[in-house]
Protein backbone atom coordinates (compact mmCIF):
# COMPACT_ATOMS: atom_id res chain seq x y z
CA UNK A 1 0.00 0.00 0.00
CA UNK A 2 1.60 3.36 -0.98
CA UNK A 3 2.27 5.97 1.60
CA UNK A 4 -0.06 9.19 2.17
CA UNK A 5 3.59 10.73 1.05
CA UNK A 6 3.76 8.92 -1.96
CA UNK A 7 -0.50 9.11 -2.85
CA UNK A 8 0.40 13.10 -2.33
CA UNK A 9 3.48 13.06 -4.69
CA UNK A 10 0.95 11.11 -7.72
CA UNK A 11 -1.58 13.80 -7.38
CA UNK A 12 0.87 16.56 -7.81
CA UNK A 13 2.56 14.89 -10.02
CA UNK A 14 -0.27 14.13 -12.04
CA UNK A 15 -1.69 18.03 -11.78
CA UNK A 16 1.20 19.19 -12.87
CA UNK A 17 1.47 17.29 -15.41
CA UNK A 18 -1.83 18.32 -17.05
CA UNK A 19 -1.24 22.05 -16.38
CA UNK A 20 1.94 21.98 -18.57
CA UNK A 21 0.77 19.95 -21.39
CA UNK A 22 -1.96 22.46 -21.22
CA UNK A 23 0.07 25.13 -20.82
CA UNK A 24 1.96 24.00 -24.20
CA UNK A 25 -1.40 23.28 -26.33
CA UNK A 26 -2.35 26.94 -25.59
CA UNK A 27 1.15 28.24 -26.65
CA UNK A 28 0.91 25.94 -29.76
CA UNK A 29 -2.33 27.42 -30.61
CA UNK A 30 -1.66 30.64 -30.15
CA UNK A 31 1.27 30.64 -32.20
CA UNK A 32 -0.20 28.51 -34.99
CA UNK A 33 -3.98 29.24 -35.52
CA UNK A 34 -5.05 31.53 -37.99
CA UNK A 35 -8.67 31.10 -36.65
CA UNK A 36 -9.30 34.56 -34.18
CA UNK A 37 -11.93 33.07 -31.72
CA UNK A 38 -9.82 30.06 -31.27
CA UNK A 39 -6.20 32.34 -30.48
CA UNK A 40 -8.81 34.31 -28.01
CA UNK A 41 -9.50 31.97 -26.05
CA UNK A 42 -6.04 30.17 -26.21
CA UNK A 43 -4.58 33.42 -25.02
CA UNK A 44 -7.13 33.60 -22.19
CA UNK A 45 -6.23 30.16 -20.95
CA UNK A 46 -2.78 30.66 -21.07
CA UNK A 47 -2.95 33.84 -19.15
CA UNK A 48 -5.22 31.98 -16.41
CA UNK A 49 -2.41 29.30 -16.63
CA UNK A 50 0.56 31.80 -16.15
CA UNK A 51 -0.95 33.77 -12.97
CA UNK A 52 -2.35 30.84 -11.03
CA UNK A 53 -2.19 27.33 -11.22
CA UNK A 54 1.18 26.68 -13.68
CA UNK A 55 2.87 29.23 -11.04
CA UNK A 56 1.84 26.87 -8.22
CA UNK A 57 3.51 24.01 -9.68
CA UNK A 58 6.27 24.80 -12.40
CA UNK A 59 9.67 23.53 -11.74
CA UNK A 60 8.82 21.33 -9.13
CA UNK A 61 10.40 18.00 -9.14
CA UNK A 62 11.84 15.25 -7.89
CA UNK A 63 15.30 17.13 -7.69
CA UNK A 64 16.04 20.93 -7.63
CA UNK A 65 16.17 21.95 -10.80
CA UNK A 66 19.25 24.17 -11.83
CA UNK A 67 17.35 26.64 -13.35
CA UNK A 68 13.35 27.40 -13.64
CA UNK A 69 13.18 26.62 -17.37
CA UNK A 70 9.54 26.41 -17.41
CA UNK A 71 9.08 29.66 -15.71
CA UNK A 72 11.43 31.05 -17.87
CA UNK A 73 9.55 30.08 -20.98
CA UNK A 74 6.36 30.75 -20.20
CA UNK A 75 7.69 34.68 -19.01
CA UNK A 76 9.61 34.76 -22.14
CA UNK A 77 6.02 33.53 -24.10
CA UNK A 78 4.46 35.80 -21.98
CA UNK A 79 6.58 39.12 -22.55
CA UNK A 80 6.47 37.93 -26.72
CA UNK A 81 2.45 37.89 -26.30
CA UNK A 82 2.98 41.43 -24.33
CA UNK A 83 5.22 43.34 -26.64
CA UNK A 84 3.56 43.41 -29.99
CA UNK A 85 0.16 44.03 -31.38
CA UNK A 86 -1.35 40.48 -31.92
CA UNK A 87 -2.34 41.38 -35.55
CA UNK A 88 1.70 42.27 -36.38
CA UNK A 89 3.42 39.89 -34.01
CA UNK A 90 5.86 37.25 -35.91
CA UNK A 91 4.21 33.83 -36.22
CA UNK A 92 7.48 31.79 -36.69
CA UNK A 93 8.79 33.78 -33.26
CA UNK A 94 5.79 32.72 -31.55
CA UNK A 95 6.26 28.99 -33.01
CA UNK A 96 10.22 29.19 -31.65
CA UNK A 97 8.89 29.75 -28.54
CA UNK A 98 6.20 27.39 -28.14
CA UNK A 99 8.53 24.83 -28.76
CA UNK A 100 10.81 26.37 -26.51
CA UNK A 101 7.97 26.16 -23.86
CA UNK A 102 7.53 22.10 -24.62
CA UNK A 103 11.27 21.12 -24.79
CA UNK A 104 11.92 23.08 -21.12
CA UNK A 105 8.49 20.74 -20.18
CA UNK A 106 9.64 17.73 -22.16
CA UNK A 107 13.34 18.23 -20.29
CA UNK A 108 11.48 18.31 -16.96
CA UNK A 109 9.52 15.48 -16.79
CA UNK A 110 11.66 13.27 -18.03
CA UNK A 111 13.63 12.02 -14.80
CA UNK A 112 10.54 11.05 -13.34
CA UNK A 113 9.61 8.52 -16.11
CA UNK A 114 13.04 7.48 -16.32
CA UNK A 115 13.91 7.94 -19.93
CA UNK A 116 17.04 9.12 -21.67
CA UNK A 117 16.09 12.47 -23.95
CA UNK A 118 17.27 12.86 -26.92
CA UNK A 119 18.94 15.88 -27.77
CA UNK A 120 16.69 18.20 -30.13
CA UNK A 121 18.28 21.43 -29.81
CA UNK A 122 19.81 22.74 -33.21
CA UNK A 123 17.75 20.27 -35.44
CA UNK A 124 14.99 23.13 -36.58
CA UNK A 125 15.31 24.96 -39.16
Amino acid sequence: MKSFSERSNEKLWDRQLGLYLEAAEKAAIIATTTDTAQRRAAEERFWVLYWGPLAAVEDVGLSKAETAAIESAMVKFGNLLTSVPKEESDREELKRNALDLAHAIRDAVAPAFNVELTDLRNLRT
